[in-house]
């Protein structure tokens, strides 16, 4: 496929060291690539890296390249995390996922997906947000709107556009709409509801039968009801053979790369979807700044493919069995795949639980999700034949919704209520938040040197699993709250600091060295220790209760320990005890594996 063949409606970025380039796609169509010569001047320079595609991806990674000093992904974009968290509808407004026959109807029942500990901001500075691509696609260009722009020639390639559509799946039978409510308070609604080609077809929903379904749901008619669009939405779940081709200089990121359904079809896992793009960003970013600054030759590029492409398998199987389970019978993978990402299994186990979790409501009511697998039963009678057959079904489905049924004085209501409730107090209904698979996700192999010793641990078997915060190479460097001091203890020698200044010079790398101290801890600084390096910081652990565990305990690193991290907050390296024989030395090997230095 060639460049236009991404193009579509987006705009291309490409950075030149601090400017980003961008012009509309437009531009492309209107000229042929022969004539594209007669545009450009002796003036234009010979870009290192042009990104195709200005969606949230994109527009991140070319954020993270035009600064070249790679910052947390949105916490660090120069307060993006905080415009979004301010931006954003009201917690209390979608913390909830509330089960009901209509929005006038029975309350079946409400899970609250936030706790009180959720927002102590213990394992992360910033929490889960709701904020549509949308919107986040606008901030992300307000951020470039003061950058230069130009068009240039450029040697590298960085595919990231959005996922098209590439043939049609049937989705699960069983007539249960799914209302959004992305902003309550501007009143902005998606409705997701079910079709079932060839029975059906996306004519049959014009605008006056989706608002004949919007009164069914809402339990009434309303005269202020506003249908912006109407729009398929096709199950895709594909990940590119490889991320990097031709000499390191393609690289796929994003949709591009990597194309998920939400879970079940009702958007919730799009938040993890979103988390993982922008994480390939991240990740990208740095290796492809240090190319371009000559600290690391190409191969490196290379450590990118190793890191993200079996986390987008593995989350490519965990959302497409949320909704085909019977997916996972015909998906395999090779040993060393396994050996080296456990997080296979565990994502595998995960997608198992999530779906039966996402059909437990459904199938309590006797809305039998099974029922989608022999919807082909009828495809031998005639096409009205089978068109009664649907609708007989919806109206056998609709049925089972009805208060008639649905009551504490019917039996088999009483029964199915039950049920329900104890599906909600043992909060066995799909979820919001997965932050094990947001934050505990590890590279056991790329841009990292391992332990001498591979710690890799057994695979959950459950569906929901707390994040577990770990120090071991290739996982993210867990949160801690700190303060900065100039009154600190000298007690440490400084060897493997002063080495990491060293050698980080010969590698024409920036270092920063960050010297945390426990909490409680008060005497002098290190200004004499570390001189003549300027770059340091002296932090004191700040612990949010009295009762809670030092964040060294809880990752298992020692008084003397030592952590390398990398700009995308994974760490490269670590070391729990001194550093034996030359810290130099030690930091060289450590380096060059990092950076594919020979």
């Amino acid at each position: 496929m060639g460049v236009l063949g991404f193009t579509r409606s987006f705009n291309g970025f490409s950075i030149i060291r601090n400017k980003i380039i961008a012009y509309s796609f437009d531009y492309l169509h209107t000229r042929a690539l022969s004539s594209f010569s007669t545009n450009f001047n002796g003036h234009d320079l010979k870009l290192p890296v042009l990104i195709v595609g200005a969606g949230p991806v994109g527009l991140v990674l070319a954020i993270l390249l035009t600064k070249l000093v790679l910052f947390q992904v949105f916490r660090k974009l120069d307060g993006l995390a905080e415009e979004i968290q301010k931006s954003q509808p009201p917690v209390d407004s979608w913390r909830k996922f509330i089960y009901c026959t209509s929005l006038s109807g029975s309350i079946l029942g409400s899970v609250d997906h936030f706790q009180p500990q959720d927002f102590e901001q213990i394992v992360s500075p910033v929490s889960v947000a709701h904020f549509s691509q949308y919107k986040l696609t606008r901030l992300l260009v307000k951020k470039l709107e003061n950058l230069n722009f130009h068009i240039l020639n450029c040697e590298g390639l960085g595919g990231s556009d959005a996922g098209r559509p590439v043939g049609e799946r049937e989705i699960l039978l069983g007539h249960e709409w799914v209302l959004v409510a992305h902003d309550l308070k501007d009143g902005e609604f998606i409705l997701q509801i079910p079709f079932y080609p060839p029975q059906q077809n996306v004519e049959d929903f014009t605008h006056e039968i989706c608002e004949r379904i919007i009164f069914k749901l809402i339990g009434k008619e309303l005269a202020d009801i506003n249908v912006i669009d109407i729009k398929p939405w096709v199950m895709h779940a594909e990940v590119a053979e490889k991320f990097v081709s031709c000499d390191e200089r393609i690289i796929l990121a994003g949709d591009a790369a990597h194309r998920f359904p939400p879970a079940g079809g009702f958007e919730i896992f799009l938040t993890l979807l979103s988390g993982l793009c922008a994480i390939d960003a991240h990740n990208l970013a740095w290796k492809l700044a240090s190319v371009v600054r000559g600290t690391s030759p190409h191969s490196i590029i290379r450590t990118y493919e190793t890191e993200r492409r079996p986390v987008g398998v593995l989350s490519y199987t965990f959302s497409f069995s949320l909704v085909f389970p019977f997916y996972l019978k015909s998906c395999a993978f090779e040993l060393p795949f396994l050996e080296n990402f456990q997080i296979a299994i565990s994502n595998t186990a995960l997608s198992v639980q999530n779906f039966r979790a996402a059909m437990a409501v459904p199938a309590a009511l006797g809305l039998d999700p099974t029922v989608a697998n022999s919807g082909k039963v009828g495809s031998i009678l005639p096409y009205g034949l089978q068109r009664g057959i649907l609708d007989g079904l919806f109206i056998l489905g609709r049925a089972q919704l009805s208060d008639f049924v649905l009551n504490e004085n019917n039996p088999l209501g009483s029964s199915r209520l039950a049920k329900l409730r104890c599906i909600f107090e043992e909060g066995k209904s799909l979820q919001l938040q997965f932050p094990a698979e947001d934050l505990g996700f590890r590279y056991l192999q790329g841009a990292v040197v391992p332990s001498s010793v591979m710690d890799v641990p057994d695979a959950p078997t459950g569906r929901r699993w707390d994040y577990v915060p770990s120090a071991d190479p290739g996982t993210r460097l867990p949160h801690m709250n700190v303060r900065a001091s100039s009154n600190l203890s000298n007690e440490e020698s400084y060897r493997l600091a002063h080495a990491a200044f060293k050698v980080a010079e010969e590698f024409k790398v920036s270092a920063k060295v960050c010297v945390m101290w426990p909490h409680g801890t008060a005497e002098v600084g290190s200004k004499a220790a570390l001189s003549p390096w300027q770059n340091y910081v002296d932090v004191m652990e700040v612990k949010q209760k009295s009762t809670s565990l030092s964040w060294w305990k809880l990752c298992q690193m020692t008084d003397r320990g030592a952590i390398l991290v990398r700009p995308d907050e994974h760490i490269a390296w670590q070391v729990k005890s001194t550093v034996l024989g030359d810290p130099v030395l030690e930091m060289r090997r450590v380096f060059s594996a990092i950076l594919g230095v020979k």
